[in-house]
């Protein structure tokens, strides 16, 4: 695969992306107010326990999900396709057994949620039954997640995205007519099982229709493919586990310790500190796929640029989105969703810290899987993990919620900086001082000049209106994006904006042209 192709791959996967990333944080930015104010904090609360409790069991993944795009990937680049189609039947066949799994042991431990947990006893029953429904779409769920896989394992990200956009937009419309007529809690979780078997059906025609080569089924499954794939995902459940430790477990540490209602400002302030790498998280799409076809042609030099190159863009696209949740974190809060939810800017500003340093080293990450150097990773991360929960738990009663966001950010920092860009960068084979040089410090020196713009903008004016925020935001990008370029990116970036800067003109040539004629 040559740097063009590979990079255009990137680039592809970022930009359909980013679309559907626009339309998910429109449908996050109405919904959540929408939502809380038409439940109330305890039932908003009880949805978010729920959705915190699923997605512990949307663990039984046991990351093959990941395994099913790398290894498609590279049996597709060796033009294997029937390695590729009983890889894809097995998957099939095992997501099936684990979902049937997840729903026995699910169910069970739904029926004692509010024992677990201190819901309010008038919303016992509830309760349970919001669980149950919750547990039957994990279950759905779990098998589904073969398509999307082998869609991003066959570069087809374009469909990838604009499946989540349909599914966004089909859950966002569902969730405002139900609600509008007067619906509660039951049927907004009962509605994401029809929903989910909808873009599933979607996604397999996709599949299908892009490739029919693989010949999307159960039939080919082989009992040495269980093997292939167990060898890569072993170390990637370990990793999904020790991550949803680190962010997906904090509702419902809240939720065991303190009042459900008290789950409703932590989730939103989780759900803000992670905008950031909402707007950033679709330029990773491509690096597993990708890393795994150059590891697969032994295209070594090409492995370290993707690393160096692309954590640098990532940085420099995830710090300043990241900046103007940090200065703005109390009126962002006050804006969205009522003046009384400022109070928890400080929340926001600590778990935006840890996001940033979680997910600052994720291309080197996404390269290393798809590698297949993944496994001591699997190790540090499940440590960090670990630390997560116990450090929560230990100050979640003497601090609140303020104590949950400081036992997630102190052991994502020490994971970061103590092993994970160590090793990634030995593991692609370049050096520290190459990542400090060329990743590090290009991306983070043009938060400087912006930081001391967010501090004069908050002294002088004090930013309380949507389009104060708004043009605050842009300014400080602005800012940022001025001195990187200038002072600090490569050529690659650089190329980038030629280009588009090309296209546009000749996009504006061509127009006056047809005009003139």
């Amino acid at each position: 695969m040559s740097g063009s192709l590979s990079r255009k791959r990137v680039l592809i996967a970022a930009t359909t992306g980013w679309a559907a990333t626009a339309l998910s944080i429109a449908v996050r930015i109405f919904l959540a107010p929408f939502v809380i104010h038409r439940l109330g904090n305890t039932d908003y609360g009880l949805i978010a326990l729920v959705g915190s409790f699923a997605a512990q069991g949307a663990l039984l993944d046991l990351g093959i999900g990941p395994a099913v795009t790398r290894h498609v990937a590279a049996y597709h680049a060796q033009k294997d396709y029937d390695s590729a189609h009983s890889l894809i039947a097995t998957a099939l066949v095992l997501y099936c057994g684990i979902g049937l799994v997840a729903l026995v042991i699910g169910l069970v431990i739904a029926a004692f949620f509010p024992d677990i947990f201190n819901v309010p006893a008038d919303e016992r029953h509830i309760a349970v039954t919001v669980a149950m429904l919750g547990v039957v779409n994990i279950a759905i769920s779990i098998p589904c997640a073969t398509a999307r896989a082998v869609l991003n394992g066959l570069h087809k990200y374009g469909q990838a995205n604009a499946l989540t956009s349909a599914w966004g937009l089909l859950a966002a419309a569902v969730t405002v007519a139900i609600l509008l007529s007067g619906g509660g809690v039951v049927a907004l979780v009962a509605s994401s099982i029809p929903i989910t078997l909808v873009i599933q059906a979607v996604t397999v025609w996709c599949v299908l229709r892009g490739a029919p080569e693989l010949r999307f089924g159960f039939r080919g499954a082989r009992r040495d493919m269980v093997g292939v794939l167990w060898s890569f995902s072993l170390s990637m459940f370990v990793i999904d586990v020790a991550y949803n430790l680190q962010t997906r477990i904090s509702e419902m540490i809240v939720g065991f310790f303190l009042p459900v209602s008290e789950v409703t400002p932590y989730s939103v302030a989780r759900k803000a500190s992670e905008m950031p790498q909402v707007l950033v998280g679709p330029f990773l799409g491509a690096f597993i796929p990708v890393s795994s076809h150059l590891h697969t042609e032994g295209n070594t030099a090409q492995l370290k640029s993707l690393y160096l190159v692309g954590s640098r863009i990532h940085l420099a696209l995830l710090v300043p989105a990241a900046s103007v949740f940090i200065a703005l974190a109390g009126p962002i809060l006050a804006l969205w969703i009522g003046p009384a939810y400022a109070e928890y800017g400080p929340l926001v500003v600590i778990l935006t810290v840890a996001c940033v340093v979680e997910h600052s080293h994720w291309p080197g990450g996404g390269i290393i899987q798809g590698m297949v150097r993944h496994q001591p990773l699997a190790i540090a991360v499940s440590c960090a993990g670990v630390s997560v929960l116990i450090l929560s738990i230990l100050l979640v009663r003497p601090y609140g919620l303020l104590g949950v966001a400081v036992g997630t950010l102190v052991p994502t920092v020490a994971l970061a900086l103590g092993f994970v860009w160590p090793y990634t960068a030995r593991t692609v084979g370049v050096s520290l001082g190459d990542v400090v040089r060329q990743v590090a410090a290009p991306a983070l020196l043009p938060a400087v000049p912006m930081a001391a713009v967010y501090y004069a903008i908050d002294v002088f004016i004090g930013p309380a209106t949507l389009a104060a925020v708004g043009a605050t935001a842009i300014v400080g990008g602005a800012i940022y994006f001025l001195f990187y370029l200038v002072f600090f990116a490569g050529n690659v970036e650089r190329d980038i904006i030629r280009n588009f800067f090309a296209r546009v003109r000749r996009l504006i040539g061509n127009d006056a042209e047809e005009r003139a004629l």
